[in-house]
């Protein structure tokens, strides 16, 4: 590197390349999702990570960084779109698609299943990549390491080796 204007090119050109850290969408307009769509996909959203003493999925920005990642392929964005319309036509309230989301979160091979596990683990991602998600949620400020990571401690998630 021969001046400080390439080393910052190249620093700008990672932060660009892997966003560690995302906005929360708010300088960012919906291309993808109507306002409809995305009224819905916040309801859904917080019903995966719902506002506590930290920011819910919806006030992280989580629909519209749906919506910019669906932006950049148009079977995601089809995907996406024939998801949020299965969930428009499970019911009319927001109590009606939570008993929706309840259900299908515990079945597999179903419609429902692939849905809440798409809606579910993108949820989870993009919320995990925003500030609110790692610095307000997890406490993570980029400057810091765990000298140990324990892992979950809650007892229904452990695996009893003594089983088999």
């Amino acid at each position: 590197m021969n001046d400080r204007r390439t080393a910052l090119k190249i620093l700008a050109s990672g932060v660009i390349a892997f966003p560690i850290l995302a906005d929360d969408g708010s300088k960012y307009t919906a291309k993808v999702f109507d306002t409809r769509q995305l009224e819905l996909l916040a309801e859904l959203t917080d019903r995966i990570i719902p506002r506590t003493d930290t920011p819910g999925a919806a006030d992280a920005g989580v629909p519209l960084l749906i919506d910019r990642l669906t932006n950049q392929s148009p079977e995601a964005a089809a995907q996406w779109k024939e998801l949020l319309a299965w969930f428009s036509a499970q019911g009319d309230t927001s109590a009606a698609r939570l008993a929706v989301l309840e259900t299908i979160s515990t079945e597999s091979g179903t419609l429902g299943a692939r849905y809440f596990k798409m809606l579910k683990e993108t949820t989870i991602d993009q919320y995990y990549a925003t500030k609110a998600g790692l610095e307000q949620e997890l406490g993570w400020h980029g400057s810091t390491y765990l000298p140990e990571f324990i892992g979950c401690t809650h007892p229904e998630h452990q695996i009893n080796e003594s089983k088999g």
